[in-house]
């Protein structure tokens, strides 16, 4: 279907310059470091919203140093509690996960910050580069269906979850692995926005999705999420494409 997603972004362009991920990045670009400097890209949707997911690590990171370097091991322990508020994260094997660029492992020792301050990790703050890791390798496409990103979760395969941007209106389709499957951007400029159970209309699309191109299609046309127009276009191009 990749073609048929390129027909969508083609056709159906959104403006993503005054997107929440886009400030993000344009304001806090200055946290990733070099080792993630080529994720610092609005090249897509899909590009900010992996840049977002670091940037909203690397703050939380921020938050640990100031801890670390402010407070002593007592102080920490005794407020524990309260350090993680406001903070995102997402669950991997019913751990939470506050730093994406780091194992499981390491992150484990943030949760316990009074211990990390004395133990022999405490280099993890001076010298961090020996211990990342690949996020969207290591997790997959799990930082993607947390707080760390604004996608909104519609169906979840095996094979990849089907998520739905509200702002940019657009579904993302991330495989197992945590790469871009495909971005299919909704309401073209011919049908009037409807947000009257969008998202069940959205999951019944994604129903059709796993079935084939051309259901598809006929889904998104029958749950008013693209025109009569738009989808006799894609229609005529999916024929010759697929």
């Amino acid at each position: 279907m990749k073609s048929l997603s390129n027909f969508f972004l083609w056709n159906n362009p959104k403006n993503f310059a005054n997107s929440s991920e886009e400030i993000l990045r344009k304001e806090k670009a200055y946290l990733l470091p070099y080792s993630f400097a080529s994720y610092n890209s609005n090249e897509n949707i899909f590009s900010l919203i992996r840049a977002a997911i670091l940037l909203e690590g690397f703050y939380n990171k921020s938050c640990f140093e100031f801890f670390l370097s402010h407070f002593t091991s007592e102080q920490l322990q005794f407020n524990a509690d309260s350090l993680y508020t406001n903070l995102k994260y997402f669950v991997c094997d019913g751990e939470k996960i506050y730093l994406p660029f780091f194992s499981k492992d390491i992150n484990r020792l943030f949760l316990h910050l009074s211990d990390l301050k004395d133990s022999k990790y405490s280099d993890l703050i001076q010298n961090p580069k020996k211990y990342y890791i690949d996020p969207f390798i290591y997790y997959n496409n799990l930082p993607f269906d947390s707080l760390f990103s604004r996608l909104v979760l519609i169906n979840n395969k095996i094979e990849s979850k089907f998520f739905y941007h509200v702002e940019l209106q657009t579904i993302v389709v991330i495989d197992e692995h945590g790469e871009l499957e495909n971005e299919f951007p909704i309401f073209d400029e011919k049908i009037k926005k409807d947000n009257d159970d969008l998202f069940k209309r959205i999951y019944l699309s994604s129903l059709a999705y796993y079935q084939s191109s051309s259901l598809f299609l006929s889904s998104l046309k029958e749950n008013r999420l693209i025109s009569d127009l738009f989808y006799q276009q894609a229609s005529s191009f999916n024929s010759k494409h697929r």
